[in-house]
């Protein structure tokens, strides 16, 4: 199948604007399908909650009330528990996870190939790809602790949490194990105060696209990730319609460029990431009487790179220990339009965003010796056909700024390349068996601009190069415990 199938590119872009159609004129009850691969905001809670009440959450909503149909109540939540629990003295363990597997094909390789980040420029590689994967599976254990007599008032809980996707250069079929949380948290709920000591999400743009894929549109418009950090949470209640989120979170820095090129190294600088989140929470300013919720979040950071110098190029003089600053400022915006759709999305912008997930996994120039700045966002539409079957269809962006952008590679016969565009678009459906049995299959495509650059003279000439654009077909069944 050609890479530049335009007919199939029109009926697939045809496909996605009659789903939005049907999706807008739904009105009846709703539930909100099978829970995505990587946790979302709850819709109905998300400006006093900072994860959802699915397995291996442990903040509930300030009151069951605002509870969205398809997210638990603290009282079904501890019933649940109390079936599943193994105690062991004082201590209640509880444990969760899921089996997940998933088949996909995609009409030109892609980076890293089971994971769509970005398509393959066909000047690379433009062959075909299919993958059948079950690493995304993953277990987690709850724990709840005694009650602490110095700290009146306060629950004591932690989680740890893993799956098998740590190692990207094994085989599919020799997982390497990955940590995705392990963390300690107090809360008082009565106070509304939260405190998490650990590896967590992040505070910034905390919702997800609700998709079949473990990473879902990462590095094309959807950032933020998991990373170790000391984080304090505070819910305001000014009425039983309005209500307020603050987070504060001070962060891990992760460096993730030029982590196996001798001629870049990169360290922490000393000083952590900061991260902060306000949202506010309209309990009865949708049609359909759930909350509206917006949040405003950012951080700032900052790395140390040493850059050799790069004989046969304009830029052949080492420095050292020149700081590169990470920030980004974010809007997450959720709105039920219906009980049974509603609208989610995200905004940012930034600079040297990689370690979150952003600027096509391109934070730092190679050539310039500077961040690269970027913006980009997502938006998804979620439509509940029935009470078992629903339907998610968005369009992402990860947008790079050209004149900050030179390129991220070592130089190849005096040339460099670059990641400019990446855009995604995609459909899918998710019918839940049951509680614990989910099946979906989603269609997506992406198209991934680059630009190639010859650094041997005394600066810079960009010219073409062939862009990378994929179909890519995935089925997966996830059955959780």
């Amino acid at each position: 199948m050609s890479c530049k199938n335009s007919e199939l590119k029109c009926v697939f872009k045809l496909l996605i604007l009659l789903l939005l159609a049907w999706g807008g004129i739904s009105q009846t009850n709703d539930t909100w399908g099978a829970e995505p691969l990587e946790p979302s905001l709850p819709p109905a809670a998300a400006a006093t909650a900072s994860v959802p009440l699915a397995p291996g959450s442990t903040l509930a909503p300030l009151d069951t009330q605002e509870r969205q149909t398809g997210y638990v109540t603290r009282e079904e939540l501890d019933a649940s528990l109390n079936k599943l629990a193994i105690r062991k003295g004082d201590f209640t363990f509880v444990p969760y996870g899921y089996i997940f597997a998933s088949g996909v094909y995609d009409t030109c390789a892609t980076v890293p190939g089971e994971v769509a980040l970005y398509s393959q420029s066909k000047a690379i590689n433009g062959k075909p790809l299919s993958v059948v994967d079950a690493r995304p599976s993953r277990f987690g254990v709850r724990v709840q602790g005694p009650e602490i007599d110095t700290l009146p008032g306060y629950e004591v809980n932690a989680v740890f949490e893993a799956d098998f996707e740590g190692l990207v250069s094994v085989s599919r079929n020799k997982g390497g194990f990955q940590l995705r949380k392990a963390n300690v948290e107090l809360n008082n709920r009565e106070r509304g105060i939260r405190w998490m000591f650990g590896q967590d999400w992040e505070v910034i743009s905390p919702l997800y696209p609700q998709m079949l894929s473990y990473l879902p549109a990462c590095f094309a418009g959807n950032i933020g990730y998991r990373r170790c950090q000391f984080r304090r949470d505070q819910k305001f209640e000014i009425s039983s319609n309005c209500k307020f989120l603050v987070e504060l979170a001070i962060a891990d820095d992760v460096i993730s460029d030029f982590t196996s090129v001798a001629d870049a190294t990169g360290r922490s600088s000393g000083l952590p990431t900061f991260e902060g989140r306000f949202a506010v929470s309209l309990g009865e300013e949708a049609r359909c009487g759930l909350p509206i919720t917006v949040g405003f979040s950012g951080h700032y950071g900052e790395q140390l790179y040493n850059f050799s110098g790069l004989p046969g190029t304009y830029v052949s003089v080492g420095e050292k220990d020149m700081t590169v600053p990470t920030w980004s400022l974010n809007l997450d915006v959720d709105v039920p339009v219906t009980e049974r759709f509603r609208i989610q999305g995200e905004y940012y912008v930034g600079e040297n965003l990689s370690g979150f997930f952003g600027g096509i996994n391109q934070g730092v120039d190679l050539f310039r010796r500077a961040g690269i700045k970027d913006r980009g966002g997502w938006i998804c539409f979620h439509t509940s056909m029935t009470d078992k079957l629903c339907n998610n269809t968005g369009f992402a962006l990860d947008k790079p700024d050209k004149d900050s952008l030179v390129g991220t590679s070592l130089p190849s016969g005096g040339f460099t390349t670059a990641r400019t565009k990446n855009e995604l678009i995609f459909t899918n459906f998710m019918y839940s068996w049951s509680k614990a049995l989910m099946t979906g299959v989603e269609f997506s495509y992406i198209l991934t601009d680059y630009r190639k650059a010859n650094v041997s003279g005394s600066e810079p000439v960009f010219s073409y190069m062939e862009p990378g654009e994929t179909f890519r077909t995935e089925v997966a069944v996830k059955y959780a415990f």
